[in-house]
């Protein structure tokens, strides 16, 4: 997979000091065992981004999601996240404050509840941790209890079924389900429509 990341321990650039280190799980320990929790959507969505998280305006995301590696994390404007997700955006490169994003979400994307982003996995012969960043591109819909290998990229207008497995590219407009994802349709949609939804304390 020509996505895949394999680290130049040798490489300076390729891990961050210790400094940015620390700060990287400050922010993951804080945020996933308390802010995630709390009721207060901005507190949620500038927690993110004080510890690294490019996140656009009028998205939200609601209790209970995970983020790992927040640095690694880029999601555009009007996206709806839903409950006890798992944004895992461990597959970047370089410095803590000039990383590649490994994953990275486009603009009215909507994510519902329960969705797994994975960006690592290993060699089955030599047990080598391997990861690859994930692209989901605008209007993307993936539906409840998905689960999302690392390397995808879901092409603009894709709409993933619930409880679909997906570890290939799914082409614009495509509408996949199943473990593996296959095909089972084309989405007729202008994509000119709104994702904006933010429930009070939710």
């Amino acid at each position: 997979m020509s996505r895949v990341i394999r680290l130049d321990p040798d490489d300076p650039d390729a891990l961050p000091n210790r400094w940015e280190r620390a700060w990287a799980h400050l922010g993951i320990l804080l945020y996933n065992n308390l802010i995630t929790y709390q009721p207060f959507q901005w507190v949620r969505i500038n927690t993110l981004r004080l510890f690294g998280a490019s996140i656009g305006q009028r998205t939200h995301i609601l209790r209970g999601t995970t983020v790992i590696d927040i640095h690694g994390l880029e999601i555009g404007s009007e996206c709806s996240i839903g409950f006890r997700c798992l944004l895992d955006g461990r597959a970047t490169v370089g410095r803590y404050r000039h990383r590649t994003r490994g994953l990275t979400i486009g603009n009215r994307v909507v994510i519902a509840s329960d969705t797994h982003f994975l960006p690592g996995f290993h060699d089955p012969s030599t047990f080598e941790g391997l990861r690859a960043p994930t692209l989901v591109e605008d209007y993307v819909w993936i539906a409840t209890r998905c689960t999302i290998e690392g390397g995808v990229v879901l092409g603009r207008g894709a709409v993933v079924g619930n409880s679909t497995l997906v570890r290939k590219d799914v082409p614009s407009m495509a509408m996949v389900a199943g473990i593996p994802a296959k095909v089972i349709g084309t989405r007729e949609s202008d994509l000119t429509y709104d994702t904006f939804w933010r429930p009070w304390f939710q």
